[in-house]
């Protein structure tokens, strides 16, 4: 199982066991979101600098 994951690129890192999507990929999904209307530009705003400031 862990070389499956290993063996994984792009959208994912390997974190203590379990995959978690990539400071890339969650930006995408913001974007997503805010061009579907999902969440304001303000929405985004926030989310992306709280984002950035996590990494």
């Amino acid at each position: 199982m862990l070389l499956a994951l290993l063996s994984l690129s792009g959208c994912v890192r390997v974190e203590t066991g379990r995959v978690a999507p990539t400071i890339g990929k969650q930006v995408i999904d913001l974007v997503n979101a805010k061009e579907l209307g999902a969440i304001s530009e303000e929405e985004f705003r926030k989310a992306r600098l709280r984002l950035l400031a996590a990494f």
